[in-house]
């Protein structure tokens, strides 16, 4: 996609808990997936900033997205998804000037490697690595230069990421957020398979620390769900500090999800 803030950059990571999915190497999580999330729309202190939707054939495997915009930091796109013969997705295609996704996996099903690459020919790629307490991700430009890594350690029951590192081009740590998570079972997004871990549980809080040890900022996630036990709507709180814990800024997101039942 198109490149956007630092700071949108590090709302989008710690968002991407909501509804991250996968498998690590010991396939520890393969939820039999009959609910599909539909739309996703997202208000920011109540004014809404974007909406996803997303289309699935019989089979529940997503064929097309949309994201729409009230932006102009964010343009809108349309979007289609390829198949390779293992039914797994191969590629992610997308309007107006964003990345097209290409997918590569191992031979047990995990996502190996994704290479991102734009209209004007430029890319970037991940790579992923898989151990029994954490999985490693890989960043690197178009020169094939690793630009960051990020180490994500499973909790103890390996429903959730517990701790998260990310480190620069050279290897030195810049920062950490620790996660804590409820008891409600999370429903995987459209795009589970290209990532290399799904968290089983649904995020109620992470903090984030620099280098050095200090709060850099907090994640508070109000879930809400309905009978059956789907998560309907989330009230994310974002807080930056500079001196912990005297709040710098705060930022409240509101997720609204809607979704479908499978009917074959």
């Amino acid at each position: 996609m198109k490149h956007f803030s630092l700071f949108h950059v590090a709302v989008a990571s710690i968002s991407l808990f909501l509804f991250s999915c996968s498998k690590d190497k010991e396939k520890i999580n393969e939820p039999e997936q009959k609910t599909f999330l539909l739309e996703k729309m997202v208000q920011t202190s109540g004014s809404t900033t974007y909406t996803n939707n997303y289309q699935y054939n019989n089979a529940g495997k997503v064929i097309s997205e949309s994201f729409v915009s009230t932006t102009t930091t964010s343009p809108n796109y349309e979007g289609t998804v390829e198949y390779d013969a293992a039914g797994k997705i191969s590629k992610r295609i997308l309007s107006n000037n964003y990345a097209t996704g290409t997918y590569d996996y191992n031979t047990d099903g995990t996502i190996k490697r994704v290479v991102n690459t734009y209209p004007s020919g430029s890319l970037n790629s991940k790579q992923y690595k898989y151990y029994t307490d954490r999985v490693v991700t890989e960043s690197y430009n178009s020169s094939n230069a690793i630009t960051s890594t990020i180490v994500e350690y499973y909790n103890a029951d390996k429903t959730g990421i517990a701790l998260s590192r990310t480190y620069n081009a050279a290897d030195v740590l810049q920062s950490e957020t620790r996660f804590t998570y409820d008891d409600k079972k999370a429903i995987p997004g459209p795009f589970g398979s290209t990532q290399p871990f799904v968290n089983k549980r649904n995020a109620i809080s992470a903090e984030t620390k620099d280098a050095a040890g200090k709060v850099i900022s907090t994640h508070e996630y109000e879930n809400v769900y309905v009978a059956n036990g789907t998560k309907s709507k989330v009230t994310y709180t974002y807080k930056t500090y500079t001196n912990y814990p005297t709040v710098e800024s705060t930022l409240v997101y509101i997720y609204d999800y809607t979704y479908r039942e499978l009917i074959k």
